[in-house]
């Protein structure tokens, strides 16, 4: 049996994958990368700051899986208070309010359906509660 070559490949930053920067109603940043469409379920990286409050929020046709990559913190999902940290994942159904309290950056990948920002229309299916 043969050996696998080893191949040193860059690993791919974050500062690499395109980005979109937004100020969510309680001023925290929430950087975006896309990492596609497929089937009309869209991949983003979602980055958090620390120590900050999220706003509870909606999204009226989106529906998300969040696997949290890094961080720790608070997510509230319906009237639910729950602490999250690495290698968490949470299901967020359409139309169900959640927010987020960081006690650390928080980084992790979301998957939605339909893509909660539409780039054909530039609209995002938000509402803050």
């Amino acid at each position: 049996m043969e050996k696998a070559k080893e191949h040193k490949v860059s690993p791919i930053q974050l500062k690499d994958i395109p980005c979109r920067i937004f100020t969510d109603k309680g001023g925290g940043e929430i950087k975006l990368y896309r990492l596609g469409v497929y089937d009309d379920e869209c991949f983003e990286l979602v980055e958090l700051e620390e120590n900050r409050v999220y706003p509870p929020h909606i999204h009226k046709e989106s529906s998300s899986v969040f696997h949290m990559i890094k961080g720790k913190g608070i997510i509230l999902i319906h009237n639910d208070v729950k602490e999250y940290k690495t290698g968490d994942t949470f299901t967020i159904p359409h139309g169900i309010a959640h927010g987020f309290h960081t006690q650390t950056t928080t980084l992790f990948l979301s998957s939605q359906k339909p893509p909660i920002i539409n780039e054909e229309s530039d609209t995002i299916d938000i509402a803050y509660i």
